[in-house]
């Protein structure tokens, strides 16, 4: 297997004998760096039909567990079928078309990048800060400067699963002039002690937010 900081053609750099399930325009970089965790990481690129017919300037969504997003052959579990998905949609509403980036997470330091406490009951945490950052400072102005993005926040959106929607959320309350919009699935916040609330409480990312106070404890969910 190709290791590359370069993108390029996912057949190029996945070369196994792995039966790939991956459609459309999919770039990878096997080795873009982390200097805010001094590692590197595998990242997708999945490029809209679209993107090499015209000049257009696409939105925007970055993901998590990058392994799931497109392939079944690297995923732990099921692929979400990200591509085949959009791939679908877009025939009839071609509005729709997006850049998708997908960041691989790392192994046994997923639960520690994705989540900005460290539990002291399990041990886990404490490297979400430093992964956000990457997303925000490194991550997202790469992307930007080499693709045909609308850069703006409100056309950038953020999204996993699990500990992948937490470490969006967080992403997305940290880094509200780069990341406006969050998509997250079996969402948790068990493990933290109520931190995210009292971000959530503490950041002004809606208009229900300034009055948060006056909706809790009412029962209303």
């Amino acid at each position: 297997m190709l290791k590359t900081t370069t993108a390029m053609p996912w057949k190029e750099v996945l070369t196994d004998n792995s039966a790939h399930t991956i459609t459309g325009d999919v770039r990878i970089i096997d080795a873009f760096p982390i200097p805010q965790l001094e590692t590197e990481r595998r990242v997708w690129i999945y490029l809209p039909r679209s993107y090499h017919e015209s000049d257009r300037k696409y939105p925007v969504l970055y993901m998590h567990d990058g392994q799931n997003v497109f392939n079944q052959a690297t995923s732990w579990g099921t692929e979400w079928g990200v591509d085949e998905t959009l791939e679908q949609m877009t025939l009839d509403e071609p509005a729709l078309e997006t850049i998708v980036v997908a960041i691989d997470h790392g192994g046994d330091q997923r639960n520690n990048e994705y989540n900005f406490t460290i539990n002291p009951e399990y041990g886990f945490g404490g490297k979400g800060e430093a992964y956000a950052a990457f997303l925000s400072e490194t991550l997202k102005p790469y992307i930007d400067q080499h693709y045909r993005t609308h850069s703006a926040p409100e056309h950038t959106m953020i999204g996993g699963s699990s500990f992948g929607a937490y470490i969006s959320l967080y992403t997305a309350l940290r880094y509200p002039g780069q990341f406006n919009r969050v998509s997250g699935f079996s969402f948790v916040m068990w493990q933290d002690s109520g931190a995210i609330i009292r971000l959530i409480e503490k950041t002004k990312i809606s208009p229900y937010n300034e009055n948060l106070s006056e909706h809790r404890g009412t029962g209303d969910g």
